[in-house]
């Protein structure tokens, strides 16, 4: 069963910027979910039927197999940039995933240069702008808003 796997501009971007050995690595797994789809075997999914929250679990021992700090600080970034509800557990297991003194940056350094703000604890510089990393649908979902009878008070 071959899939098609398609690949964004920004997915493009932050492949290039890897280097080779993980170029190698991410091509292989990549190659994979070509050849098996959704049908992908263990050790790249399982179902861990003993947790309600078996999808994260799944989740965490793939990254703990991948063994990439810099897949781990995107995705925690990702998560709480959404305000997605993470387990205490599981965050702190993400946490415990990073590699001491590793930083990144979100985008493509190339595209977006190198500074911005240090985004803690997941030591992720944010150097693209937020709107484009977030919708304007979803920046207003975000944002507090106060009228005035609220602010006198």
């Amino acid at each position: 069963m071959n899939c098609d796997v398609e690949g964004t501009d920004e997915f493009a971007d932050w492949f290039t910027d890897l280097g080779e050995d993980e170029q190698v690595s991410v091509g292989r797994v990549v190659e994979l979910l070509v050849e098996h789809g959704p049908a992908l075997p263990f050790p790249y999914s399982s179902r861990i039927e003993t947790s309600r929250h078996h999808h994260i679990r799944e989740l965490l021992e793939f990254l703990a197999w991948w063994g990439s700090s810099a897949l781990v600080q995107r995705l925690g970034y990702f998560l709480d940039l959404h305000g997605m509800a993470t387990p205490e557990k599981a965050r702190r297991a993400l946490v415990d995933l990073l590699r001491p003194h590793s930083k990144i940056q979100l985008g493509s350094r190339g595209k977006w240069g190198t500074t911005g703000r240090l985004v803690r604890p997941w030591n992720v510089v944010e150097n693209v702008p937020r709107d484009v990393l977030i919708s304007r649908e979803e920046q207003l979902r975000h944002r507090v808003v106060f009228d005035a009878e609220e602010r006198t008070r």
